[in-house]
């Protein structure tokens, strides 16, 4: 019951973004945990995972410009370049900048209740290799945006 009012609220949160658009409400999307896992080459794929439980609050705002996620630790910003909706797989996919200046990919997968960030990391030698931020949602909701941080 409980998996079955998750995804009901996914469904609705998710479904209706363009609807929150035009009534000026914030997406809010809690995480209770957080799996992070690095590309391998020699397999093509994340792998060499470890989870990390800590609960998380992205907001994303009502015109979709703005990521924001919070955490007990840090609170960041990622100012949404583009965004693309994936009929097939149902997920719409983000390319952020984050305050920090970094360049990541947000994808919203309401079908797996999760929030994947892909992000790029530069080694010492200069070698590039990809990791995948998996945040596990575990509630949505919509909220009306504060008076006064509504965009046009």
């Amino acid at each position: 019951m409980k998996m079955y009012l998750l995804w009901a609220a996914l469904a609705i949160t998710v479904g209706l973004h363009t609807e929150a658009m035009a009534q000026g409400q914030t997406v809010c999307i809690a995480t209770d945990r957080t799996e992070v896992c690095r590309f391998i080459d020699s397999t093509a794929a994340f792998d060499d995972c470890y989870i990390l439980q800590e609960p998380g609050l992205f907001t994303l705002d009502a015109v979709e410009s703005e990521f924001r996620h919070v955490t007990e630790r840090i609170t960041s910003l990622y100012q949404i370049k583009s965004r693309t909706y994936r009929p097939d797989e149902k997920i719409w996919e983000y390319a952020v900048l984050s305050d920090a200046g970094n360049s990541y990919v947000f994808m919203v997968c309401p079908r797996q209740s999760l929030l994947k960030v892909v992000g790029q990391i530069t080694d010492a030698q200069g070698r590039r290799s990809h990791y995948l931020v998996a945040h596990h949602i575990s509630r949505t909701w919509r909220e009306p945006e504060p008076v006064g941080l509504t965009r046009h």
